[in-house]
């Protein structure tokens, strides 16, 4: 089932990158990926930034690091 779900996810990530979507893959601790990510994208860009999660440390860690001028917002997936 792994496999199976191993190369589902290649396959996905290689139609976003098809489609100029960037994407990366957390080898160990998502949580710091996905704000790191997001807060440099935030500073670096002119648009909003939209994390989806439900997950606490997200938002701690995302409050904790954003500031004004930083169009980030995150959503529930529910």
């Amino acid at each position: 089932m792994d496999q199976i779900n191993h190369d589902l996810f290649k396959c996905f990530v290689s139609s976003l990158n098809e489609n100029n979507i960037s994407s990366k893959q957390a080898e160990a601790d998502a949580d710091s990926l996905i704000t790191s990510t997001a807060l440099t994208l935030a500073k670096s860009e002119q648009r909003p930034i939209v994390v989806i999660g439900n997950d606490t440390d997200l938002l701690v860690i995302l409050v904790s690091q954003v500031t004004q001028d930083m169009h980030l917002y995150m959503c529930g997936e529910n």
